[in-house]
């Protein structure tokens, strides 16, 4: 009898180096428009709370201004028609403590030339020069007593700069994470096409030699017809395979920018299976769970400074104003300067409070109930954590022993076919015994490399549910 040569390697792919994952991913992170897109909210956002930080800036006034003065008066000797000319400078600020600051000088000098002839006598000259230093300080004692309105105002900024880093640092693990699932989607699909290539070609070399052995009348028709079923599934899930991996790739074109080709995608190698590593981590650093204590902390911090806007109010001032009036400019600056006895000093209490129903009172109201509608999903978005993280983990010790129990499955069914084709050789096992333990050969590859792509899968989905995806997968190598 004629011996039948099978391709005992046929399923078994060879070692070939592709590039790693991690440099896909590394490309991605340096060239792909939405990460630049993310690094440019990051700077955004540091901006947005640098605005809140640097709130109370120094101020620099000045104005001058001219005047002139001839008012009807009651009595003949207030009638004076006068001209003021005046250059005021100052500069201001207020603290993170609640202390306002305000420093002013100013000049003034007054025309009299129209005054009668006695009364500028008595003055003296017609041309009056005034010097006037001011310094007033005000400090809050009531809702910004010591900075405590401040505090609260850079506090509420830090949390919503943390929010805003922290949904991007969320969107980022979700672009790196379709980018795995496309790479091992794709994965799968690559190594399909090849056991279905080579599963064509085993079929088309069976096809003929049972068409021989029909003309030798060694075989049934219905081998034959049963072959050409057999070939044509075969060409099916080729065809199938291919469609897949043209999807994936063009999935990966769009994620990457760029045209992606199979030359970048380690098929995956049953003879050589190396398993992400597993550990056990704690749910309590999800995203969706930080950016919901964050919201809860925004909301209550709001609606203490809601609380404060509705509140009383009270102030305490201080005011030291120097002054001269002299018939010479720089004479009225030396008297006007600090320290001489003509002042005038003021100390004021002001205290306000609202009257009725505030605005900020019914808007504290909504923001303790915005809270509490936050806690409670808080808690339901980490129960929910809890029960996917604990399945997913689960699955993934389970397939770790399919993959074990696999690989004896793929072991015995090529020893099972290396027996099976010396016992037809022996003419001891008909065409049909034969087939049956290829097809094992076939069933079990597809098998175990299908676990290896489940287990891939379900490592991304807890790490990503676990928001460590960004560590624990950025040195992913096949």
């Amino acid at each position: 009898m004629k011996k039948v040569s099978i391709i005992g390697a046929l399923f078994l792919l060879p070692t070939i180096v592709f590039p790693k994952y991690s440099k896909i991913a590394s490309e991605f992170l340096e060239n792909s428009y939405e990460i630049e897109q993310l690094k440019l909210k990051t700077i955004e956002s540091q901006y947005q709370f640098n605005l809140i930080e640097g709130f109370y800036p120094w101020s620099f006034n000045t104005s001058i201004y001219s005047r002139e003065s001839n008012p009807d008066a009651l009595f003949d000797f207030q009638a004076r028609e006068t001209r003021t000319q005046s250059f005021d400078i100052g500069i201001q600020r207020s603290f993170d403590y609640g202390t306002h600051l305000d420093v002013k000088h100013s000049r003034i000098r007054y025309d009299l030339s129209q005054w009668p002839s006695q009364s500028i006598a008595t003055l003296g000259d017609d041309q009056l020069y005034e010097t006037q230093n001011t310094f007033i300080i005000k400090q809050n004692l009531w809702n910004n007593s010591f900075g405590r309105s401040r505090r609260l105002d850079l506090s509420i900024a830090g949390e919503e700069l943390n929010l805003s880093q922290l949904s991007i640092k969320q969107e980022k693990q979700q672009t790196l994470f379709n980018l795995y699932q496309g790479y091992i989607r794709s994965r799968l699909s690559l190594t399909l096409k090849k056991l279905n290539m080579d599963y064509v070609l085993t079929k088309e070399k069976r096809l003929r030699l049972i068409g021989r052995k029909l003309k030798d009348n060694t075989v049934d028709r219905i081998d034959y017809y049963r072959s050409k079923m057999n070939l044509t599934i075969a060409k099916e899930k080729l065809e199938e395979s291919n469609n897949n991996l043209l999807e994936g790739l063009s999935n990966l074109s769009n994620i990457l920018d760029r045209a992606f080709t199979t030359s970048e995608i380690a098929p995956y190698n049953v003879e050589s299976i190396n398993l992400i590593p597993v550990v056990k981590q704690d749910i309590n650093q999800n995203y969706d769970l930080k950016i919901n204590q964050l919201e809860q902390n925004i909301l209550n911090q709001k609606s203490k400074q809601l609380s404060d806007k509705s509140a009383p109010n009270l102030d305490l001032s201080y005011s030291l104003t120097q002054n001269a009036i002299e018939d010479s400019q720089d004479q009225s600056v030396i008297e006007a300067f600090p320290g001489r006895e003509n002042k005038e000093q003021t100390i004021m209490l002001e205290f306000s409070t609202p009257l009725g129903e505030s605005t900020a009172k019914v808007e504290e109201s909504l923001n303790r109930i915005q809270a509490q509608r936050k806690s409670i999903q808080g808690i339901q978005i980490k129960r929910e954590i809890e029960n996917n993280a604990d399945l997913i983990f689960k699955r993934i010790e389970s397939i770790k022993q399919e993959i074990e129990l696999g690989k004896e499955r793929n072991k015995f069914s090529k020893l099972v076919l290396s027996e099976s084709q010396k016992e037809f050789n022996r003419g001891r096992i008909d065409l049909e015994e034969l087939l049956q333990a290829e097809e094992e050969v076939i069933a079990a590859n597809i098998s175990i490399i299908q676990k290896l792509n489940r287990y891939e899968l379900l490592v991304g989905q807890y790490y990503f549910l676990t928001s460590k995806f960004n560590q624990k997968i950025a040195q992913y190598q096949e």
